[in-house]
């Protein structure tokens, strides 16, 4: 899925470099796009907690473009048969991993305590143990 700024996010818009973010001055990169469900592809939504999210783009020669003159051609562009794609365009510069949040099951266990019940129990049944050892003791006469 292609995250660009506007238009087409389908796979025929990953090498549109025109329309992807681009950092500002300080390397800093702020993305928001809102994209309806229907344009997403059902195997991304069925794998949301396995995704990440690939970053591509380096100047490398720093003069503010995705030139040839630099690296020369995407290999990656070439693989899939897309001539005069600069490298500079197309080398990953950060990744990281998409986090489900919100209404989305995560897999997480309950929160109301439910999971932690034996264990609980166990301990009251320890605790009450304990109080009545120290309080036959006592009654006993023994030192507690």
């Amino acid at each position: 899925m292609a995250l660009t700024t506007r238009g087409d996010t389908s796979a025929k818009s990953v090498l549109d470099l025109d329309r992807f973010p681009v950092a500002d001055a300080n390397g800093e990169l702020s993305y928001e796009r809102t994209i309806p469900a229907d344009q997403i592809q059902d195997s991304i939504v069925e794998h949301i907690e396995h995704l990440h999210i690939v970053q591509h783009g380096l100047d490398a020669n720093g003069n503010d473009k995705y030139d040839v003159k630099a690296l020369g051609e995407s290999v990656f562009a070439k693989s899939l048969c897309v001539a005069g794609v600069p490298e500079e365009g197309t080398n990953p510069a950060t990744c990281g991993e998409v986090v489900p949040f919100g209404s989305v099951d995560t897999g997480g266990g309950t929160t109301n305590g439910g999971d932690n019940a034996p264990l609980l129990a166990v301990g009251g049944v320890a605790l009450v143990g304990s109080a009545v050892m120290f309080w036959l003791r006592r009654r006993l006469g023994q030192p507690g």
